[in-house]
């Protein structure tokens, strides 16, 4: 079963120690919303129901917390993901 996704406007405002180890997961077009980028909130490797979206890279970048730092993707992740901000 899929799980709900609350989209949310930005990740400016959320309380990050809620969970063990935050970071999102930056997504170009995946098959859930092939139209758009989207940032999914993890917890650890588990995802979360949080995400936000957007047309292009850097409008969805500037929905994401300023105190994460960027990771470039690793070569064997999924090709549809960007980056992951820890």
């Amino acid at each position: 079963m899929m799980m709900e996704t609350e989209v949310l406007p930005t990740y400016q405002n959320v309380v990050f120690s809620n969970f063990r180890f935050p970071m999102i997961v930056v997504f170009d077009h995946p098959i859930d919303c092939p139209t758009k980028f989207v940032a999914r909130l993890f917890d650890s490797n588990v995802p979360t129901k949080y995400a936000t979206v957007a047309d292009n890279l850097d409008e969805l970048r500037s929905q994401l917390p300023l105190s994460f730092n960027r990771l470039d993707r690793h070569t064997s992740d999924d090709p549809t993901i960007v980056e992951v901000w820890i």
